[in-house]
């Protein structure tokens, strides 16, 4: 119930109409009177009997929100304006004032334009343990304060003003990993009016929280040397890794001999079929480097894009080798 306004929750309107101390007033009647925007005054509802408890009283008469409903011009953001009119037992009319107060008529729930979710970690789709996950929201109206919950915990809600809110969350240890779920409850206007929330973005953004540690199923060593278990002046030497999930570059630290070592991806998943020459003198270096485009610098394998017949060994075989990047 708002004040002052007719909004779709509405089922009935009452009407309070002072009684005087009267004894003449007992057994006569009150007739409600009303009218929308510049309308006529009409007759809203029966007239209803003054009895002997209601002198000296403030006499309350309800109606439904069919009878408001119908009242001629009843019309969105027109209002509605009421009077009384009381007769006694003699048949003595006074015409009551207008109400001091009208019912702006509005019955339009608010609709929500527009939702985005975030968290603050680098890469806003993700979180872990510490992360805060906000949820931005704006609605067509002004809207009283709403509710939502993130991770099916209670978020902190501001008002950022223009109708734009914010709901925030800390992600903690017990929370359950994947896709952060969140609702906005019910929204209601500052006349009274609902809407539903919503548990979806309009703008696809989705934040996941992940709580569990990265494992290394397999690390190796080698070089490019001709052995690639040993290493001369001049060689590179390669720690080769695969996670079970997608590293942060700024996460990874490698040392080799206690010198920094540079990172890199090799990418994920799939595998990849590597070309090694057989004989020395098959291609030179500057051909091969050709062939090995992703790492010129290695003089055993490279990885086929297509397979020719002269990568043929001298046996008239082709050597492969498969490895998991």
């Amino acid at each position: 119930m708002v004040e002052n306004a007719w909004n779709s929750t509405n089922t009935g309107l009452d009407v309070t109409v002072p009684v005087e101390s009267d004894t003449t007033l007992k057994n006569g009647w009150i007739q409600v009177w009303t009218k929308v925007g510049n309308n006529a005054f009409e007759k809203l509802g029966d007239s209803t009997t003054i009895a002997n408890s209601d002198v000296g009283t403030d006499k309350v008469i309800s109606f439904t929100s069919e009878q408001v409903e119908a009242i001629t011009g009843f019309t969105e953001e027109d209002s509605i304006y009421i009077k009384a009119v009381m007769n006694d037992r003699p048949g003595n009319e006074t015409v009551g004032t207008e109400s001091s107060s009208r019912l702006l008529i509005d019955e339009t729930p608010p609709s929500i334009i527009s939702v985005s979710y975030e968290s603050d970690f680098s890469d806003s789709s993700l979180a872990t343990v510490g992360h805060v996950v906000t949820l931005t929201f704006e609605t067509d109206v002004e809207i009283q304060t709403p509710s939502a919950t993130i991770s099916t915990q209670n978020a902190i809600i501001s008002d950022l003003g223009s109708n734009r809110w914010s709901a925030s969350y800390e992600m903690q240890d017990g929370d359950t990993e994947g896709v952060i779920p969140f609702q906005i409850g019910t929204l209601t206007d500052s006349r009274g009016n609902p809407t539903e929330g919503t548990s979806s973005t309009t703008d696809g953004t989705i934040v996941t929280f992940d709580n569990t540690k990265p494992t290394l199923s397999s690390v190796k060593i080698v070089s490019n040397n001709a052995d690639s278990l040993w290493a001369k002046v001049g060689d590179t030497v390669w720690v080769n890794f695969e996670a079970n999930e997608l590293l942060r570059s700024d996460s990874v630290n490698i040392n080799i001999l206690n010198k920094a070592a540079t990172p890199y991806s090799i990418g994920t998943g799939g595998w990849k079929l590597f070309f090694r020459q057989t004989a020395p003198t098959y291609l030179t270096k500057e051909q091969w480097r050709l062939w090995n485009v992703e790492s010129p610098d290695s003089d055993n394998y490279s990885i086929l894009n297509t397979i020719e017949d002269n990568m043929r060994g001298l046996d008239g075989k082709f050597e492969f080798k498969i490895i998991w990047p």
